[in-house]
């Protein structure tokens, strides 16, 4: 930038002067005696001229240059980011989909768990940090469920405050889920992973999710009439080889 050195200039506040020096991204200018420094060559976009027409349009594309630079690093710094961010959400996707061996060796009748994280975590293998869904298909052969089992108000159940309208019904030995929606229309809604064995940890009132074994589905013709059914088949797992005890 040395042909810049000399060069008459005119500012828009302290009037004409002249270039004394330029070095890296600063540019020394002369105003009588009185020097001030700038910003190079960012300050000839707006605050600064040169008298001379030819090297005003030389530093105006040097300004133009360096805000594409700019544009360009940011650009790729928020692709980078971007990049970053996904390659996290992947990892801890990973993650979570990735069991390890569980905590617990016997899943017994009556362990209780404070929530469905601690329950997937500890008996199961998984990593969750948050899992709020009510159910879970662990490797396509088996689910986990947490109802919240309804509660008896003047002769009728009800479904509770949690469980979005389902109306899940113990029998009084604990032998038998029944399960239907206050809402006809979600009764006929069903998917096969619905049909696989189902780990129950119920929730009562004011009480932890409970384990309470392990139910199977009844098929029946019409069961949306009645309600879908699951009957017992065992309150023991060893959870290191699913075996029912």
């Amino acid at each position: 930038m040395n042909n810049y050195i000399g060069e008459a200039i005119t500012h828009k506040a302290f009037g004409k002067g002249t270039i004394k020096n330029i070095e890296g991204d600063k540019v020394v200018l002369d105003f009588n005696g009185t020097e001030k420094t700038f910003k190079f060559p960012d300050a000839f976009e707006t605050f600064i001229k040169f008298d001379d027409a030819g090297k005003q349009t030389e530093v105006t594309a040097l300004v133009e240059e360096k805000k594409k630079q700019k544009s360009e690093e940011a650009a790729k710094l928020a692709k980078e980011r971007e990049e970053q961010m996904l390659q996290a959400q992947q990892a801890k996707k990973d993650k979570r989909n990735t069991r390890v061996i569980p905590h617990k060796e016997i899943l017994t009748k009556g362990d209780t768990f404070t929530t469905h994280k601690d329950a997937l975590n500890e008996c199961f293998g998984f990593q969750y940090e948050h899992f709020q869904p009510a159910f879970k298909v662990v490797d396509d052969k088996f689910s986990v469920w947490f109802p919240s089992i309804a509660r008896r108000v003047q002769g009728e159940y009800v479904s509770t405050e949690t469980s979005n309208g389902w109306i899940n019904v113990l029998s009084e030995n604990d032998t038998v889920i029944t399960e239907k929606n206050e809402d006809g229309t979600k009764n006929t809604e069903r998917d096969p992973k619905y049909d696989l064995d189902r780990y129950v940890f119920a929730k009562f009132d004011g009480e932890n999710y409970r384990f309470i074994g392990v139910y199977r589905p009844e098929h029946a013709d019409r069961p949306w009439e009645t309600g879908y059914k699951y009957k017992l088949v065992g309150t023991k797992v060893n959870l290191r080889t699913m075996e029912i005890l």
